[in-house]
């Protein structure tokens, strides 16, 4: 089975980058049970795209590493706690969109779950651990869906999600 292009790419951020990431979203006073769908919900914080840091100096890095011009669509972050798992789902159907999602938790052992799925033809196809400070990027029109973290875990799996189309 192909592995889609997908492409994970471990210890993307510096370590300040990252904690500064973690904090700013884990402290937001934004997140709402609006994430996901069809029964399956978490928690959800939409509009990093309007800061600064997300859309200029997080999006430089992203772009520089794609190495293709990049359009911003949405930057938003999921946050997930037991019991809240993703549905499989497409995050676009254009060729041209990308997904580059981004791990901020600055620390997570393999037992607590929480990892990412591709399916094909309803198949889960290809697995990605959620790590710290890493970064999974894949085509828009790939059927995947994030696992909630094991009920061990007393706190937000968070992701942020780069929504972008290549220009």
């Amino acid at each position: 089975m192909s592995d889609f292009g997908i492409k994970v790419i471990d210890e993307f951020l510096q370590k300040e980058d990252q904690e500064k990431i973690f904090n700013i979203i884990s402290k937001s006073k934004n997140w709402s049970f609006t994430g996901g769908g069809d029964g399956d919900y978490f928690w959800h914080v939409d509009g990093f795209e309007k800061d600064p840091y997300f859309s200029q100096y997080i999006f430089g890095k992203v772009e520089k590493y794609i190495d293709k011009k990049c359009e911003i669509l949405r930057v938003y972050a999921n946050g997930q706690t037991a019991g809240q798992n993703g549905c499989p789902h497409l995050d676009n159907v254009d060729d041209k969109a990308i997904t580059f999602l981004y791990y901020p938790n600055p620390n997570w052992d393999v037992r607590w779950q929480g990892h990412l799925h591709f399916l094909d033809s309803n198949e889960i196809v290809r697995t990605i651990n959620y790590k710290p400070n890493r970064c999974v990027m894949f085509n828009g029109n790939i059927m995947h869906y994030a696992e909630a973290p094991h009920r061990c875990y007393n706190y937000l799996r968070i992701s942020l999600a780069y929504k972008l189309r290549l220009i």
